[in-house]
C-alpha cells in the first residue's frame, strides 16, 4: 500500500504555485520510486463536478525518493472565481492500475493583480 498526505492548499488567483508530493510506501515506510508512474492531479468544484485544472506528471523531481512536483500555473488558475475547490491525487503503475490518495481542499483566495 501506498501514501500521499493531502493538505488543504490555499493560493491566491494570480500566482504560478509549485506543489511537492512525497509519495510513501506505507509497508515500509520507504519513498517509492516513481519510476514507470505517473502521478494525476485533478481540481473541481465538487467531488463529482466537471475538472477545472488537470495536470498529469511523468518527470518526477527526485523519483528514487517518492517526490513529484505538481506545477500549476497562474493562467491555471485565473479563469476560475476564488472559492473553494477539491482537489485528487491519483497515481497510475505501469500496469495502468490507479491508486485513488482521496482529496483535499483547494482554495483560491483573491489578490490584487499588480501592474
Amino acid at each position: 500500500m501506498i501514501y500521499v498526505k493531502l493538505n488543504t492548499l490555499c493560493v491566491t488567483n494570480y500566482a504560478d504555485i509549485s506543489i511537492l508530493l512525497e509519495i510513501i510506501d506505507f509497508q515500509d515506510s520507504t519513498p517509492l520510486n516513481l519510476n514507470g508512474y505517473t502521478v494525476h492531479f485533478t481540481v473541481k468544484q465538487t467531488l463529482t463536478g466537471v475538472v477545472k485544472i488537470s495536470k498529469t506528471v511523468t518527470n518526477h523531481l527526485e523519483p528514487l525518493d517518492g517526490q513529484t512536483l505538481v506545477e500549476i500555473t497562474k493562467e491555471d488558475i485565473e479563469t476560475l472565481e476564488p472559492g473553494k475547490y477539491i482537489y485528487e491525487v491519483k497515481l497510475e503503475d505501469s500496469d495502468n492500475k490507479l491508486t485513488d490518495f482521496g482529496q483535499s481542499d483547494f482554495i483560491i483566495e483573491q489578490s490584487l493583480k499588480t501592474a
